[in-house]
């Protein structure tokens, strides 16, 4: 009824862009989610960063766990994000109906 994402940035830069797409009940050509960037489907637009990388929970959509660098073997941040799509109307499912 959703998804969790386990995430980890192997190089510095911006990781969230990329188009999301879920092929659902027979999709073929077109996919019925389509997004424009990790961030936007995860809920935090524009690089999840309001002064440096915060949490936030909400009941559908979050940034639940961020674990930075340790700075001891230089690992990179990792990061959790959720997203549950039960109040969501999709595809022909009768659980989204």
């Amino acid at each position: 009824m959703g998804t969790y994402l386990a995430w980890s940035v192997n190089r510095p830069g911006w990781w969230g862009e990329g188009e999301i797409k879920f092929y659902l009940d027979g999709d073929r050509e077109f996919p019925t989610i389509c997004g424009t960037g990790t961030e936007d489907y995860f809920g935090g637009a524009w690089n999840f960063d309001a002064g440096g990388y915060q949490t936030f929970t909400g009941p559908y959509s979050g940034l639940a766990q961020i674990v930075r660098p340790d700075g001891l073997y230089k690992s990179q941040t990792r990061f959790g994000l959720y997203r549950w799509h039960l109040v969501d109307r999709y595809g022909s499912n009768p659980i989204f109906a």
